[in-house]
């Protein structure tokens, strides 16, 4: 005849199976009210009959094959589960963004991979905001596949949410990630070795790097309904579309064209915290003369505000803009549309 027992009083006779060096083993991995409790079953147990020993036994091997029967998955929403449980939510959270850092770990890493239009087929169905926080992670140029896939509708609703996006919390985009892995589980992806610094970017910058991949129809037709829908997070949009450090991308026919409209003195000071590689691109599109010219000015400058850089900088951003709007020279990458031949 079996014994009925609760799952404390088995846990307290296992342990007593146990013995006392084994014992002490798993209850150093416990709480002091979890050892509280044990504790003060296994005192009123005393004996364990090898009747009870020989359930207990059955009754582990039990739980540990249903265990094994199911899937086991891990993952950044396992180790949250389980660091709460263990530390509680604050400092599991601060643990998890620990790990994001990894790079292995980066969010939606087993997507990037998959073929466009494979996600473009699961992400359809999504609400615009989990298509938004998919889009945020994934490679620019793959978000831009997708999200010329997508309906106008579903389109300017994604691009609204994409450009006001915050960097979400890091257990809810591992939630989020597992649920789509399980409707991508038949898709065998390569990783994508390219990364993106996710802690340092808006939503807004998201989707001006997403954009520049873009035709520019999407790219027009995107900024004209945010400009329609919500002018001041347009012009947020707007002064991110093109930044200093983004003459590096540019086609070195139009960054002579920019340059040709600035002086040396706004040069010198914009390049005064500029990378090398920077520096490198502005003295090779401009005459041997001006270039000289420039590195003279560099040399007279002393110390400066980084106010008056950033404003210097600003100067030639705002110098391309211009070019870029009356058809010059083009900001984004070239469509075969617009190719002259």
């Amino acid at each position: 005849m079996s014994v009925v027992m609760d799952n404390l009083s088995k846990a307290a006779a296992m342990l007593i199976c146990l013995g006392v060096d084994r014992a002490a083993q798993v209850l150093a991995h416990l709480s002091p009210q979890e050892v509280q409790l044990l504790a003060d079953q296994m005192a009123q147990i005393g004996r364990v009959s090898p009747q009870v020993r020989a359930e207990l036994v059955d009754d582990l091997l039990e739980r540990y094959s249903q265990a094994q029967m199911q899937e086991a998955a891990g993952g950044l929403d396992f180790v949250h589960r389980l660091l709460s449980q263990l530390f509680g939510e604050e400092r599991a959270s601060l643990v998890l963004e620990q790990l994001s850092q990894n790079t292995s770990l980066r969010p939606f890493r087993r997507l990037r991979g998959v073929e466009a239009h494979r996600l473009l087929a699961i992400l359809s169905n999504e609400h615009p905001a989990v298509i938004a926080l998919v889009l945020y992670y994934l490679p620019r140029e793959k978000s831009a596949q997708v999200i010329s896939g997508l309906s106008d509708a579903t389109r300017q609703d994604v691009v609204m949410r994409l450009a006001s996006l915050s960097t979400p919390m890091p257990q809810m985009v591992a939630r989020l990630e597992h649920l789509l892995l399980q409707k991508l589980s038949d898709t065998r992806g390569a990783e994508d070795s390219g990364e993106q610094d996710f802690d340092s970017v808006t939503g807004a910058r998201a989707l001006v790097e997403i954009m520049s991949h873009s035709n520019p129809a999407i790219e027009r037709r995107v900024y004209e309904f945010l400009q329609e829908r919500d002018p001041a997070l347009a012009e947020e949009v707007r002064k991110t579309m093109f930044v200093f450090e983004d003459l590096l991308r540019l086609d070195p026919r139009d960054v002579q064209v920019i340059l040709r409209a600035l002086n040396a003195h706004d040069l010198a000071l914009a390049l005064k915290n500029a990378s090398d590689e920077m520096r490198n691109l502005i003295f090779t599109n401009v005459s041997e003369n001006f270039a000289k010219t420039i590195r003279e000015e560099l040399e007279l400058l002393g110390p400066v505000r980084l106010s008056q850089i950033e404003e210097a900088q600003q100067m030639v951003v705002e110098s391309a803009r211009r070019l870029a709007e009356d058809g010059t020279i083009r900001l984004g990458p070239g469509d075969e549309d617009d190719m002259v031949v």
